[in-house]
């Protein structure tokens, strides 16, 4: 191979690197925008309601305070953490 198709080469590997890396940093701003719903969907749930009712299987309201990270039925152990992320990726990603 000449230099000359050596060089075309690497520029084309590099053109398909960069295209690769744009694609992934929408997917990522993408992931963030959807996760950044979901959680103010389910904050917004919270704050509406009083919690899940026939959560235990015999019509009884779960609150969300047991349902929440710390309470006694803890199902929602996420949600602090992707918040958190959420304010941490907030400044690398435009959205």
């Amino acid at each position: 191979m000449d230099a000359m198709s050596q060089l075309d080469a690497e520029r084309a590997s590099l053109f398909a690197e960069n295209q690769r890396k744009q694609q992934l940093e929408q997917q990522c701003t993408q992931l963030l925008v959807t996760l950044t719903s979901l959680v103010y969907e389910v904050h917004g749930l919270m704050e509406e309601s009083l919690g899940v009712a026939g959560f235990h299987m015999n019509g009884d309201m779960a609150p969300w305070h047991a349902l929440a990270p710390g309470g006694q039925f803890e199902r929602l152990s996420s949600l602090d953490e992707a918040a958190e992320l959420i304010d941490q990726m907030k400044g690398h990603f435009p959205c």
